[in-house]
């Protein structure tokens, strides 16, 4: 699942109702400086085209949105949602995704580094049982297409310019709607750079656990850039290059590093 651990967030400036699973409890100010999240929300319901949750372990901020009702809540009773697998055309490229729920407000799951659609396999289940879900393989991941880099000459290919084109014409072309974008890790780039480009399509964005902010461009300092393209064209064109993929790319290289970044090993499948 995206869920990794339960970040402690400051709401030394929030008052707020906060359902919790024993009883309803009122944070202000003046008695309460942090409140940690469960580890595992069920699901988010009560959505505002005017109000988002928006939250991330490296921000430590809270947008305004609201939580489940009891009455949602106990929805998770209902009949068990069949998730389907399909192939979308993308500029020539196929895209895989998956898709659940027919009603409610569309939610739109980004996954991170590495990641496929299939990180959030436990999640679209629950989630579509009120909404219409769509979890996307960005291209270059999972079960997407792959174009070599190379086939693009001195110009960049994967970039997050690209990956959140990706993220806007799937809306356009797929949901047919604005949605709530979740985004998990360097997903969040993705999703806030889609954002930013077509904010009309963004309904509102949930980030968990963003990471590696800096490695967007414009976060690079200018004169760091030569060193970094000097660098990728040594991974890229060398046999350096190839000996060090060849040297992380194993089974045992990619365990050990999942097992760094999930709170439980079990939610991923190897």
């Amino acid at each position: 699942m995206a869920s990794t651990t339960s970040p402690a967030l400051s709401v030394s400036k929030l008052d707020f109702p906060f359902l919790s699973s024993r009883r309803n409890i009122t944070f202000s100010k003046e008695n309460l400086h942090q409140v940690k999240m469960p580890r595992r929300m069920s699901k988010f319901s009560g959505f505002e085209s005017n109000g988002f949750i928006l939250f991330s372990s490296l921000s430590g901020q809270i947008g305004e949105g609201s939580f489940p009702s009891p009455e949602a809540t106990a929805n998770n009773n209902a009949p068990e949602v069949q998730v389907q697998s399909r192939i979308w055309n993308w500029r020539g490229y196929s895209i895989r995704y998956q898709h659940a729920g027919n009603s409610g407000p569309a939610l739109v799951l980004i996954h991170g580094f590495g990641a496929n659609s299939d990180h959030w396999r436990k999640n679209i289940p629950v989630l579509a049982k009120s909404h219409r879900v769509y979890s996307i393989d960005l291209i270059g991941y999972g079960y997407s297409d792959k174009p070599n880099p190379r086939q693009f000459g001195e110009s960049y290919f994967y970039t997050f310019e690209t990956w959140g084109t990706q993220l806007n014409d799937f809306c356009i072309d797929v949901v047919k709607d604005e949605a709530f974008f979740i985004c998990n890790s360097i997903g969040g780039l993705v999703g806030l750079q889609a954002a930013v480009m077509e904010p009309q399509l963004c309904k509102g964005i949930i980030l968990l656990n963003i990471s590696l902010r800096m490695l967007h461009i414009k976060k690079q300092p200018w004169y760091g850039r030569p060193l970094i393209r000097s660098f990728q064209n040594l991974l890229r064109n060398t046999d350096v290059g190839k000996y060090f993929f060849k040297t992380v790319a194993t089974p045992e290289s990619v365990r050990n590093i999942l097992c760094q970044v999930f709170y439980d090993s079990d939610t991923f499948i190897f």
